[in-house]
């Protein structure tokens, strides 16, 4: 017969760890069920993470997960597979089965399963994106690359907005020109009017990419080429893709999403989600997609767990 736990945990990346390890502490039993595919799965290193800056973050998942598992506490383990379904039966339990036709069952659930980046349909766009050609925020990537002599801004999708002047100024602290390109859209240039005013270097260009060609080796330099034929070079892309919630295997739950639509609707401040027991965190549950806040936040639905128990 299946045990069951104070908690399942869906997502082996720092939003579920930091969950796990908060539920050690107060000696809750937990599994985590880790698919490891990560959305950062391509990137080396990983900022703004205090004593792991410029670090790689499948180190620092490793380091994490030893310490729940393999330290000093005894109470949550680990799963590497992946989670098909999750129901609640009548009693309020949920179930999830797993790829193998395994079940697991708990008194409570978290998702920390992350989101899809949704490339635009740019020709060689999801090729640079790999090559870590592409940037998607100033504060994880752009450091590295300072005194760039030219940079330039995917301004479509949900970049064709003040977001995308927010990052054509932020990248500016990196690079000494920034290309606005609009891929034909001069509607949006009173978007990015004022940015453009208060920084020379920052230009728009309407004209239409025909292709984006990525760099020969990974973080090199990336070049677009327009419709016209001209192939022009830069540094590096920015352009942060639309999101998409990874909640295929919940859609049993009638989970709500936020006005966003782009992740789960939760409460504050245990990011409980319209569904009593079910917790979401992370990329999932937050516009703000960073390692910090995901650590933050579990620690926080650990307690929200702890005190519904």
């Amino acid at each position: 017969m299946t045990r069951l736990l104070d908690c399942v945990i869906v997502g082996g990346g720092p939003a579920g760890l930091s969950v796990a390890l908060g539920l050690c502490r107060v000696r809750r039993t937990a599994v985590i069920l880790d698919s490891a595919e990560y959305r950062n799965a391509h990137s080396p290193e990983m900022h703004n993470v205090l004593t792991w800056d410029h670090q790689n973050p499948a180190a620092y998942r490793a380091a994490a997960l030893r310490q729940i598992v393999d330290g000093r506490y005894d109470t949550v383990q680990y799963a590497q597979t992946r989670v098909e379904s999750v129901v609640q039966d009548g009693e309020g339990v949920f179930v999830a089965t797993d790829s193998t036709g395994t079940t697991w069952l708990g008194r409570t659930l978290v998702i920390a399963t992350g989101i899809t980046d949704v490339m635009p349909g740019i020709p060689g766009f999801r090729e640079c994106w790999k090559n870590m050609n592409i940037y998607h925020c100033p504060f994880c990537h752009g450091y590295e690359n300072s005194g760039a002599e030219s940079a330039a801004i995917i301004a479509v999708d949900n970049m064709a907005s003040p977001m995308g002047a927010h990052f054509a100024k932020l990248f500016s602290r990196f690079a000494n020109k920034i290309a606005v390109y609009t891929h034909g859209n001069e509607a949006i240039e009173p978007t990015f009017a004022a940015v453009v005013a208060a920084n020379p270097a920052i230009q728009l260009d309407h004209r239409r990419l025909a292709r984006l060609i990525p760099s020969a080796e990974p973080g090199g330099k990336p070049s677009v080429q327009l419709e016209t034929g001209e192939v022009v070079t830069h540094d590096f892309f920015s352009h942060q893709p639309t999101a998409s919630p990874n909640i295929a295997f919940a859609k049993g739950l009638n989970l709500a999403l936020a006005d966003s639509q782009t992740e789960l609707k939760t409460d504050q401040p245990f990011f409980q989600t319209n569904v009593p027991g079910c917790f979401a965190l992370g990329d999932i549950a937050s516009p703000f997609r960073t390692v910090t806040a995901a650590v933050s936040a579990g620690s926080a639905v650990a307690g929200g767990i702890a005190n519904r128990l």
